[in-house]
């Protein structure tokens, strides 16, 4: 059975708290955990919590977030999830990775190989098996992957217990599609809504011994979750990758349009019913 889990981002928002908000996270986390709808979370490394820099990715509307959240190292937050005593399944690492590995400074790459270690650190202090990555920049015409990869191997040289998984975010790059960007990689993510926008779901068959992470895409009505503006719906989408492919690793929802006006008792039963 595969293990089902909840992503943070859009969780605190159903009990009032932020987004960037630890405390407010782990109590989201912990109350879910408590109904039995979830086997774990996928914990997101936010940029908001790094004291050196804004965020990179939305940066006109994440500022003022930055500027409101408290800072944290990445030692404080594992201090914070060990004692939230609640199962973590993957890290989402800080989502500005990317865009500083593939900037022109060598100084904010550089800075770009600092928050992907940080990330890999708290993944492995908190021994989550996975850690999801974005490792290129949506926006950017053009980058080297080969560089990237080079990056990665390079970084996660003496964290082996981690499967560090990039995730076919969307692409600006010539010529190429998030597929084509991320088969090389050693492990995958795969995020049914990018798969969708670029119709590339079948393509994922041929790496699928190397996806260690679907992340399921839905937007709450009632008690199901809908996957909009795809070629596929969410059920077919799970039909092909559980039985046309076997797939026995982690699946975890991120929920399309945020919590804010859905009912707890909705999310619980969604949630549950992904087990059927």
């Amino acid at each position: 059975m595969n293990k089902i889990a909840m992503s943070t981002g859009p969780l605190p928002v159903i009990i009032g708290e932020d987004y960037y908000d630890i405390d407010g996270i782990i109590r989201a986390m912990q109350k879910l955990w408590k109904t039995g709808a979830v086997d774990g979370f996928e914990f997101q490394n936010q940029a908001e919590w790094v004291a050196e820099a804004k965020p990179r990715e939305r940066a006109e509307r994440r500022g003022p977030r930055w500027e409101a959240s408290t800072k944290y190292t990445w030692r404080e937050v594992v201090a914070k999830l060990q004692q939230s005593n609640v199962p973590i399944n993957s890290i989402h690492a800080n989502r500005d990775i990317g865009i500083y590995l593939c900037c022109d400074s060598a100084e904010e790459i550089e800075f770009g190989r600092r928050l992907l270690d940080e990330s890999l650190r708290l993944t492995q202090a908190i021994r989550a098996p996975v850690m999801v990555l974005h490792i290129w920049d949506t926006f950017k015409k053009g980058f080297d992957n080969n560089f990237l990869r080079r990056v990665l191997q390079e970084s996660t040289v003496n964290f082996s217990n981690v499967s560090v998984s990039v995730e076919n975010i969307p692409t600006s790059c010539l010529g190429s599609t998030p597929f084509s960007l991320v088969k090389d990689y050693q492990f995958i993510t795969l995020d049914l809504r990018w798969a969708g926008m670029y119709d590339e779901l079948d393509r994922f068959e041929s790496v699928k011994d190397r996806i260690v992470n679907v992340h399921l895409r839905g937007q709450l009505e009632g008690k199901e979750w809908v996957l909009n503006n795809a070629p596929f719906s969410l059920r077919e989408a799970l039909d092909t990758i559980l039985e046309k492919w076997k797939y026995r690793g982690l699946l975890t929802m991120e929920a399309e349009g945020g919590l804010r006006d859905v009912s707890w008792a909705d999310v619980v039963a969604a949630l549950k019913a992904l087990r059927t």
